[in-house]
C-alpha cells in the first residue's frame, strides 16, 4: 500500500517565480516577447495551471498578431473563459525587476 506522502508519478522540475517572472517580462516587454515565445512552445512546460492559462492567452494574442499587454491577455482569459484574474497577471509584472536575463532564466 503506497504512502499519501508518496507521489504515483514523479514531479516535474519547476520554479514558480520563474514562471512568472517570464509571463510578466513577456507582458511588458514586446522584445523580450518575441524572443521568449519562440522559445517556449507548449503551455504544458508551465508547472502551475494559472500560468498555462496566462501563456496561452499571450500566446494567442501574438499569433494573431494582436498587442500583448495586461488587458488584451484579461480579455483573451476571459474569451477562452479562464479564471484567471486581471489582480494575479498584474501581480506577476511585479516580479520583474528587468527582462535582460529572461531567456537565460528559462532553460
Amino acid at each position: 500500500m503506497k504512502s499519501a506522502l508518496q507521489p504515483s508519478a514523479p514531479i516535474p522540475p519547476q520554479d514558480l517565480d520563474i514562471e512568472a517572472v517570464a509571463l510578466g517580462a513577456m507582458l511588458i516587454d514586446g522584445f523580450c516577447l518575441i524572443e521568449v515565445i519562440g522559445l517556449i512552445h507548449s503551455k504544458e512546460l508551465f508547472y502551475k495551471i494559472e500560468h498555462q492559462d496566462i501563456f496561452e492567452a499571450i500566446a494567442r494574442l501574438f499569433n494573431s498578431g494582436r498587442n500583448v499587454d495586461l488587458l488584451t491577455v484579461s480579455n483573451e482569459l476571459r474569451q477562452l473563459g479562464k479564471k484567471v484574474e486581471l489582480s494575479y497577471v498584474n501581480e506577476i509584472t511585479f516580479k520583474v525587476n528587468s527582462s535582460a536575463n529572461v531567456v537565460q532564466h528559462i532553460y
